[in-house]
């Protein structure tokens, strides 16, 4: 107990002789594992939005408003009949309607100025089979839009592959100058205590006794930009979360609840890393001990 006593002891006075590059190694590790957290939540909800958009019909056609519902229902049966289609479901305006305003109870009041039309949607047997069928119903006279889901999804995934690579590039970079922030500051440390290292060493003081609270320290730059970030992404992503819930009903993004355990480890974990890797890489070079 006196030992991690003394531990803690010597890893606050570190702290408190470079404060200024404290201060500095905290904000740099913050950043980076803000980033980080940004990164993944930025792809949880892509992949909800992927795994979501793929569940849903392959196809949505839409009919020019106005369109009399026989006509409609006429085309729909049509439809059913394509070898490629294993499912076609009509979507009278009112189910349209009710989807596109489901969070807002004023529903009513917002669709009255706005032609929505009636719509069918289909799913074939294949997914590949989606972009001919598409193009079959797009041909339609009464048919004024047809959405191909597929498609999105592939620019979605296609998106998602740019953002893991260039956010992982940038995670890369900034963790870099962390640790480099980190044994720059260990590194003033040392040279600080140069004189009261020699003394411990002539007395018989083991190598881990004279590194470990360096190392502490290090590991408390991490732990600290760690729950910086994790302040700033609970902030930040609860109050985006709650704007497109009450301006953006319609997007569905992932709730914060269920990330949050995932985040605490994952930038937790992270920042005692580079604060332990980056105190290491100092505590290596300079103190020759053991």
């Amino acid at each position: 107990m006196n030992l991690l006593g003394r531990y803690l002891r010597e890893t606050l006075v570190n702290l408190s002789r470079n404060a200024l590059m404290s201060v500095a190694s905290v904000t740099i590790i913050g950043a980076s594992l803000l980033l980080l957290g940004v990164l993944f939540v930025l792809v949880r909800n892509l992949d909800a939005l992927v795994a979501e958009e793929a569940g849903k019909a392959q196809v949505t056609a839409f009919f020019k408003p106005g369109t009399d519902v026989e006509i409609v229902l006429r085309r729909i049966r049509e439809i059913r009949r394509y070898a490629e289609v294993a499912e076609a479901t009509y979507v009278p305006k009112d189910k349209l309607i009710k989807r596109v305003f489901k969070h807002n109870p004023r529903a009513e009041e917002f669709a009255k100025d706005i032609k929505f039309p009636e719509a069918v949607e289909v799913k074939t047997h294949l997914p590949e089979q989606g972009r001919a069928v598409a193009g079959r119903i797009a041909r339609m006279a009464e048919v004024h839009k047809v959405n191909y889901r597929a498609a999105l999804v592939e620019r979605l995934l296609a998106v998602k592959r740019a953002v893991n690579l260039g956010g992982t590039g940038m995670v890369v970079l900034f963790a870099l100058a962390a640790l480099l922030t980190v044994s720059n500051t260990i590194h003033l440390t040392i040279t600080a205590r140069e004189q009261e290292i020699g003394i411990m060493q002539l007395v018989g003081a083991t190598a881990w006794y004279i590194k470990m609270p360096f190392l502490l320290e290090g590991m408390t730059h991490g732990l600290l930009g760690a729950l910086l970030a994790l302040g700033g992404l609970a902030a930040g992503y609860g109050y985006i979360f709650r704007y497109l819930q009450s301006t953006l009903p319609f997007v569905e993004a992932v709730p914060p609840g269920m990330v949050t355990g995932t985040l605490v480890v994952l930038l937790l974990g992270a920042g005692v890393t580079y604060g332990l890797l980056g105190s290491y890489l100092s505590v290596r070079r300079l103190l020759h001990v053991g």
